[in-house]
């Protein structure tokens, strides 16, 4: 079972072969969607699953215990969102 992490905390795991780098990687990538909308997602460089919302990105952050509000999709140092933001859900972007 994950556990909860305060606010900030993720940060500090987000990518620990780069600590103290100052081109730290966000913990979450969302790949580009698929021929049938879904995404690809990475956490920690792992793949978790595949989305098909932003309920589903969400419900993979919490599992990893990370952050996972609504205004979490907007943030550069959580998701990095490759092929298409937060609202791209075809594979048209």
């Amino acid at each position: 079972m994950a556990t909860s992490l305060g606010d900030d905390d993720w940060k500090l795991r987000a990518d620990p072969a780069h600590a103290g780098d100052m081109d730290v990687r966000p913990p979450a990538v969302v790949l580009s969607p698929e021929s049938d909308g879904g995404r690809r997602v990475m956490i920690h460089g792992k793949y978790t699953g595949t989305a098909y919302s932003l309920f589903d990105v969400l419900d993979f952050l919490h599992r990893a215990g990370l952050p996972a509000e609504d205004r979490v999709v907007d943030d550069p140092e959580l998701i990095e969102w490759r092929g298409g933001g937060p609202y791209d859900w075809d594979n048209t972007a």
